[in-house]
């Protein structure tokens, strides 16, 4: 993969939890937030409260501009099943998975991990999206948010490392990772992408196979390091798993050992998350302190007529 910045990029802050309204003094107003919306008949001025300053952002039109043509209604679906079906695979341990224990042998465990993963990528399917997630999808999901042109500019960025990404409950954040996640893994198919849920913990142990989560760090280091080897990119993206920030000890290590794996080793694992506090105490375990970047919220329509081309 190449010679990779030993740097972890800064933590992405993103805030849709408020409409803001230009004062004729030019400043803004904040308004209380929107109540949370259904989102499968939600419109989208419904589901987006949109953060106007990074959506003009050329670089975020122009990785969701990137992504071609998106997925015809069945062919998504179908997309999400696949996934589906073959995250059950993985973590299923009657069809051939083993769960590490302590003691075991590490390299042996990291081996039976990287097999799953390239017959994943061999029969065509680069996507993995745990039971939980899938359980989220509205059957009329709303496309072309700005939270999914978020998401997509996220999942696109080359630079390695641990950024986290923040709205408010009822926007449509995780419709919206799952919708981005699966157009960017068609594009992207050389790379592996895996979706996790709720508890950090038994997410970590179910992904890499572990019996306790204690030894995430050594495991997730090592799998890390021969997904490199095999030049493969691993985008690892655990939605709503913090909610209520970075906890003890433990998970701070667990945490840090993902940051600096992720960062040496040419992969991304995204944080998605539903407040400012529980995204910054992800921020503040970076190895580099990071620059935040805040941006004001406004009401915004999606952008129309977005030039397609391929997403490199």
């Amino acid at each position: 993969m190449g010679s990779m910045r030993k740097r972890v990029p800064a933590a992405m802050v993103f805030l849709i939890a408020y409409q803001v309204s230009k004062h004729p003094a030019n400043f803004s107003v904040q308004r209380a937030p929107n109540a949370p919306v259904s989102l499968a008949r939600a419109s989208f001025s419904d589901v987006v409260a949109a953060a106007g300053d990074v959506m003009r952002d050329p670089a975020v039109q122009a990785a969701y501009a990137g992504l071609g043509t998106l997925q015809k209604f069945t062919d998504l679906f179908n997309s999400f099943n696949t996934a589906g079906n073959a995250w059950r695979g993985w973590t299923a341990s009657v069809r051939g998975a083993t769960f590490y224990k302590i003691g075991d042998n590490i390299p042996e465990h990291t081996s039976s991990l990287i097999q799953s993963m390239e017959e994943n990528i061999r029969g065509g399917n680069n996507l993995l999206i745990s039971d939980a997630q899938k359980a989220e999808l509205p059957s009329e999901p709303v496309r072309s948010t700005y939270l999914e042109q978020l998401m997509v500019a996220v999942l696109c960025d080359k630079n390695p490392g641990m950024p986290a990404v923040y709205a408010e409950a009822g926007t449509g954040k995780s419709v919206a990772i799952l919708l981005a996640v699966t157009e960017v893994a068609r594009t992207k198919t050389s790379d592996f992408f895996v979706v996790l849920q709720n508890d950090l913990d038994e997410s970590l142990k179910n992904f890499l196979r572990l019996s306790e989560v204690s030894s995430a760090a050594d495991i997730a280091t090592s799998f890390f390091i021969a997904l490199q080897e095999r030049k493969v990119r691993l985008h690892l993206v655990f939605d709503n798993v913090l909610d209520s920030g970075v906890g003890g000890d433990k998970e701070k290590d667990i945490l840090k050992a993902l940051a600096r794996g992720a960062s040496e080793h040419g992969h991304q694992v995204v944080f998605t998350m539903q407040g400012k506090e529980a995204a910054e105490s992800v921020s503040e375990l970076m190895v580099t302190q990071p620059t935040w970047q805040n941006y004001k919220t406004n009401h915004m329509e999606p952008t129309d007529g977005l030039k397609m081309k391929r997403c490199s």
